[in-house]
């Protein structure tokens, strides 16, 4: 079986370059990933375009624009029930990417989170 990762974060994160690097060196040595994504603005579409540009399969498991906390939440967590890995772009600020790692935590999965600013980010 191939090592599944879930990419999410900030949907205020639109820095594809500084996504594109530290994915490739997160995924360097781990072949065709299939990318988990919640679709939503930010980190998670723009994972999506990353899969996309390097051939990875992608795994979309969008809500509806109405969709509630908690039928997010479960969404998330049968996400989670298929990741091998998560990778979280966070602004120090996100409560849900917080719930993210804390529940990426709980079950033992890998955890790459990686900080960013988002006044400067796209613009060193």
């Amino acid at each position: 079986m191939s090592f599944c990762v879930l990419v999410s974060g900030g949907t205020n994160f639109t820095d594809f370059e500084f996504l594109r690097l530290d994915l490739d060196g997160y995924l360097k040595d781990k072949g065709v990933t299939p990318i988990l994504s919640g679709c939503a603005r930010g980190a998670e579409r723009l994972a999506i375009r990353y899969a996309e540009a390097w051939g990875s399969p992608v795994l979309r498991f969008p809500g509806p624009w109405h969709e509630t906390s908690a039928a997010a939440r479960a969404r998330y967590r049968r996400m989670l029930d298929k990741s091998d890995a998560v990778v979280l772009f966070w602004d120090g600020k996100d409560q849900w990417t917080v719930w993210l790692e804390n529940e990426a935590i709980m079950r033992s999965l890998s955890l790459h989170v990686v900080s960013y600013d988002p006044v400067t980010q796209g613009k060193e």
